[in-house]
């Protein structure tokens, strides 16, 4: 819970960041509905239907505001915060990667898997053996 804590803080800070670079660009109710979003938002398999329905907009409208703000698809920045969780566990953690997966809001980890691979260029078996040993020579 520690973990998912510090996870969603960045991503406030970084979305607090973002909105100050842009000034009065992205307004009030739609950066504390991202907010309100995002504290459950690693562990779900939110449709972009749901997203824009949750922030009161149409998908356009939501995909122009993400492009413009965040320079990227609202599904795009999602997985990419889930994966970033998923290396920080696989970094700190000695969760399987069947229990990553589904902390990560994945009912299979296969799918997992090849999303990971994809967002790093290795798996998760594989990002974390090259992790291990230099995390036990720290300890």
């Amino acid at each position: 819970m520690l973990k998912i804590s510090i996870l969603l803080y960045a991503i406030i800070a970084e979305l607090i960041a973002k909105h100050e670079a842009v000034g009065n660009d992205i307004s009030t109710r739609f950066s504390r509905k991202l907010f309100l979003l995002l504290n459950g938002a690693i562990g779900n398999n939110y449709s972009l239907d749901y997203i824009a329905a949750h922030f009161g907009v149409g998908k356009r409208t939501l995909n122009r505001m993400f492009k413009k703000n965040f320079n990227c698809s609202p599904m795009h920045y999602l997985a990419l915060k889930k994966m970033e969780y998923a290396a920080a566990l696989l970094e700190q953690s000695d969760s399987s990667i069947q229990s990553i997966a589904g902390e990560c809001g994945f009912s299979e980890p296969a799918l997992f898997s090849r999303v990971f691979t994809r967002f790093y260029g290795i798996s998760p078996r594989n990002y974390r053996r090259k992790l291990v040993p230099k995390r036990r020579a720290k300890d």
